[in-house]
């Protein structure tokens, strides 16, 4: 039987009940809605999982576990403890856990959840506390389970829920966490049909749990939310991961691999992975900022390692969750009657979902900091001074003194304002919707004083977007991003409409339209002042083409498995006054051009949606303006008139081939072979208006297969092909090819749950171009031709693993050994670019109970390199240790780095003396949440950095403060 934590009164028990229902009520009406049309295919998509295509309700078609289960739980109010002698346990509709209520389901559990379409919905705590062995488990009712059978977890606390050792399945939403907090430890989530956590406004530590099932998107990060994660696998999805705006995720070991979209990730939100593999998804980052190389080291060896794509085009991937309708609650002038509620459970109706609601949140504060530049410590400025003696001669002094650089990272210290070092900072977002229109705001501003001696107000970002059904306008910052070659992750400041139309079927458009107008690569008015950000110089904000850009864009699709765009692209460069930015005076912009581009690509689903080909043409070309003064540069003359035909004269011109760029490619899986081949080239005279920095002639191939070898093992081999051609200064006869072939090889082996799993990545790359040296011969020199020739070779083995006393472990390597056997005129000059590089590192994890968790990184290089006779070491430490000083609460987080490296070199037979390179910080940050809309957080930081290498400017101190306070409303 079932045994209560606590029950009811008859009269002040009930009265206090009531009161925390009917608040709790307005917060149930304050959830953000759905669209209709979001509504309509959720509808029609749950038809076509019906054997026979009807949507009726699953109770009719098929047989529920009712005879299964021991305890049956009506709808209404439930809390309590039970363990597994006391089920299995049968939900009939919407469950409600009151204010102040704890329910708990101990190990081996299974929770059947029936009714239609039914919510567990926590305003309290759930403890779902089960083990490795004896998980405990919430699915369908239903004979024949199947994703969508029930709604949700829905969790808006302020207390700390707990879900341990837990399995949830068939369900639409999995856990949803709204303005609430939660732990999730070692849970498993599979065959979900929308979602496996969402999470939004909420704090959320998750580790060693899985998703797998073909979730559309297995964990989604929304706006406010904060998650901390160690050691996910999250595979065979659709989309693995999705951080919106706003939105703050940590990763610490885990994988995330085979799913369609392994990450995507939205403008404005904080994503740090620590040791994760992204790899052997079709795409490993989706973005909507181009993201560089050096910060996705650890996405590799998927088909396209990262996609740019526009604010828009993220938002149609990822479709905003169906609010939560769980109850309807008495009105409170109405007193119900006692008889209304029983001891522990009081039936309650399910409401329609609201047709407005209004949320948002605003975050006001400040950072603050103070550095100080310190002395060079061995760079001097000698001067010399004259001194007259007594007897009327003159005697020389000379004085030696350290030189004194600025530091480059916090400008503020060049200032004269005693201000100088404080940012106030604002950060603003709602949303209103009502029906199927939906309105967002999101605003991102900051003051600053470092580069101007009079008031300024910067902003990061400004979106204003106005939706009705599948049509949208955009006013302020977004992105677009199409293609490589035609248009790739270009900001813009101005108007965007876009939408869809003619209805295909299960909530499908036939035809989409595009129109988008506004400034490009806009100049920054001030530097990064961000003062996490290491050893980075501030960003000057000096651009070499400050554009207007003008795009329109239409797709069609002739069936469901097929697409169709045609696109055109307008970019001129300003010369006169820009509409929304100050002009640029940059003496090396080049001369000033009005480039058209068109486009045409496709793609097209076969076998059964197995197979995809897709292909892209591009036709591109870009005349000097004639008077580079002119005004009619301005955005309000885009010229479309000219544009269009000159783009199609390419086609009649004797050197067309001269103005493409194309790609062409196919994917797909085959058994057990899952492959991708793509090729691209770019012709030496296109010019992309939408990409205007891609004006070099080159030629590109990737292939790469994955296949499973044994149990618990997979392999992926790749190989590219790359030839890029620039113009020889010294030989304008003659290019300059640069040949670049890799072959790689990847492989993870897993040993089972809570072992070690191993895994290795080789890669061959051979590099050949064609250059010239000065070789000095006796008493004459000459210019020789060559070519260089380089064969480099990389290898990194790891193994790691999670203990199922929740402790962590990882152990990584990688050699890196270059050999250059170019075969120089100079016969001194051979080998010059031998390199080799060992890095060895490591991370330990380890936390008590929900109080403490720490984790552990360290790493040691070293580096041989002939080229520059240089012999480096290098280690780095840091530490993350987190208190919950006041559970769910108070919450304390201290972070430090310590980093040295040595250098030292070479010169004609001797060592000359190493340099030295150190860095440490240390950072403590408090977290109090007022009440469950109102938080607040302080952060102190100290940094100091040292450098010896000459005309170095990383030698100084930085004290640091903030504070921001953050509103949920």
């Amino acid at each position: 039987m079932m045994k209560q934590l606590t029950v009811f009164g008859r009269s002040a028990g009930v009265k206090k009940v009531f009161c925390e229902l009917l608040l709790l009520s307005a917060v149930l009406i304050s959830a953000p809605g759905v669209q209709a049309d979001s509504l309509s295919t959720l509808q029609s998509d749950t038809a076509a999982s019906m054997p026979d295509g009807s949507n009726a309700a699953p109770d009719t078609q098929i047989v529920q576990k009712r005879h299964e289960a021991r305890t049956a739980i009506s709808a209404g109010i439930l809390f309590g403890s039970f363990s597994k002698d006391d089920g299995p346990f049968y939900i009939e509709g919407n469950v409600v856990i009151p204010s102040g209520q704890i329910l708990e389901f101990g190990p081996a559990c299974t929770v059947y959840v029936g009714g239609e379409y039914s919510t567990i919905t926590v305003f309290g705590q759930l403890f779902a506390l089960g083990t490795k062995e004896d998980p405990v488990v919430f699915m369908s009712a239903n004979m024949n389970p199947q994703p969508w059978d029930w709604d949700r977890i829905y969790c808006r606390n302020r207390s700390r829920s707990r879900f341990e050792h837990c399995v949830v399945q068939h369900s639409n939403y999995g856990i949803f966490l709204e303005n609430g907090t939660a732990d999730i430890i070692g849970c498993r989530f599979d065959h979900n049909s929308l979602h496996g956590v969402v999470v939004k406004n909420s704090d959320l530590s998750i580790s060693g749990s899985e998703f797998t099932g073909n979730h559309v998107v297995a964990l989604n990060i929304l706006e406010g939310a904060s998650v901390i994660a160690d050691s996910l696998v999250v595979r065979n999805n659709i989309t693995a991961l999705f951080c919106a705006e706003k939105s703050r995720f940590i990763l610490r070991g885990g994988s995330i691999a085979s799913n369609s979209n392994g990450l995507l990730v939205a403008d404005g939100s904080s994503v740090e992975i620590t040791g994760a593999d992204v790899t052997r998804n079709k795409i490993g980052l989706t973005a909507t900022v181009p993201i560089a190389q050096k910060l996705r080291q650890l996405i590799y060896d998927n088909n396209l390692d990262l996609k740019v794509i526009s604010a828009q085009e993220m938002k149609e991937l990822v479709r905003e969750p169906q609010p939560v309708a769980s109850m309807v609650l008495t009105k409170p002038d109405e007193k119900p009657p006692e008889s209304y509620i029983t001891p522990g459970f009081s039936a309650l109706g399910a409401p329609e979902p609201p047709a407005s609601d209004f949320i948002g949140n605003v975050t006001a504060g400040f950072v603050w900091y103070a550095p100080r530049s310190g002395l060079h410590p061995r760079e001097y400025d000698s001067s010399d001074t004259v001194i007259a003696k007594s007897d009327g001669s003159f005697d020389t002094l000379s004085t030696k003194r350290r030189i004194k650089r600025y530091q480059m990272k916090y400008t503020g210290e060049q200032s004269d304002n005693w201000y100088s070092g404080f940012q106030p900072q604002l950060q603003f977002f709602a949303n209103g919707r009502r029906g199927s229109a939906d309105i967002n705001l999101q605003m991102d501003l900051y003051g600053d004083q470092w580069l101007s001696t009079s008031n300024y107000i910067g902003k990061n970002m400004f979106n204003l977007s106005m939706n009705y059904e599948q049509q949208s306008l955009v006013i302020g910052d977004f992105f677009e991003g199409s293609s490589e070659t035609s248009m790739s992750g270009r900001q813009m400041t101005g108007l965007r409409y876009s939408g869809r139309f003619m209805e295909m079927g299960r909530g499908e458009k036939r035809v989409g339209f595009k129109l988008a107008a506004g400034e490009t690569e806009i100049a920054k008015d001030s530097g990064d002042h961000e003062i996490f950000v290491y050893n980075q110089s501030v960003d000057t904000g000096m651009s070499k083409r400050q554009q207007i850009t003008y795009l329109a864009e239409v797709d069609l699709k002739p069936s469901r498995f097929s697409t169709i765009v045609v696109r055109g692209i307008i970019a001129h460069d300003q010369t006169g006054k820009p509409l929304f930015r100050k002009s640029i005076g940059d003496p090396a912009a080049p001369d000033p051009v009005a480039a058209k581009t068109g486009c045409i690509a496709g793609n097209v689903l076969l076998f059964d949606q197995k197979l995809e080909l897709y292909g892209e043409i591009d036709l591109g070309s870009a005349d000097t303006l004639p008077d580079s003064s002119a005004r009619n540069t301005a955005w309000y003359n885009p010229r479309m008139e000219k544009a269009v035909p000159e783009v199609f004269s390419l086609f009649n011109r004797s050197d067309f081939t001269e103005h493409f760029a194309a790609l062409a490619g196919a994917r797909g899986r085959i058994r057990d072979y899952t492959a991708h081949v793509k090729y691209m080239q770019v012709a030496p005279s296109f010019f992309s208006a939408g990409n205007p920095y891609m004006v070099t002639w080159r030629k590109n191939m990737i292939a790469t297969v994955e296949k499973p070898l044994i149990t618990n093992m997979n392999a992926v081999f790749s190989y590219e092909f790359d030839r890029t051609t620039l113009e020889n200064p010294s030989d304008t006869t003659q290019d300059n090819n640069t040949d670049l072939n890799i072959f790689g090889i990847a492989a993870t082996y897993e040993t089972g749950e809570n072992m070690p799993s191993f895994s290795i990545d080789y890669s061959l790359q051979h590099e050949q171009s064609l250059s010239r040296e000065s070789v000095q011969r006796e008493d004459t020199g000459y210019s020789a031709g060559y070519r260089e020739k380089e064969l480099c070779n990389i290898v990194a083995l790891e193994g790691k693993q999670t203990l199922s006393n929740g402790i962590s472990y990882s152990l990584r390597y990688q050699l890196v050994h270059d050999n250059d056997y170019s075969e120089h005129p100079d016969k001194g000059l051979n080998d010059e670019g031998d390199r080799i590089h060992n890095a060895i590192s490591g991370s330990l994890s380890w936390k008590i109970r929900r109080i403490v968790r720490n984790r552990t990184t360290v790493r040691l290089a070293f580096k041989h390199e002939n080229r520059d006779s240089l012999r480096a070491w290098q280690y780095r430490i840091t530490d993350q240790l987190t208190v919950n000083i006041i559970p769910r609460r108070l919450a304390c987080t201290v972070t430090g780095e310590y980093s040295r490296k040595s250098e030292k070199e070479f010169e004609t037979d001797f060592w000359i003396d190493p340099m030295l390179t150190s860095f440490y910080s240390a950072e403590m940050e408090l977290r109090y949440s007022i009440t469950a809309r109102l938080s607040c957080t302080v952060m102190g930081r100290y940094e100091k950095s040292y450098d010896e290498i000459t005309g170095s400017s990383e030698n100084y101190s930085a004290p640091g403060a903030g504070f921001h306070m953050t509103y949920l409303f």
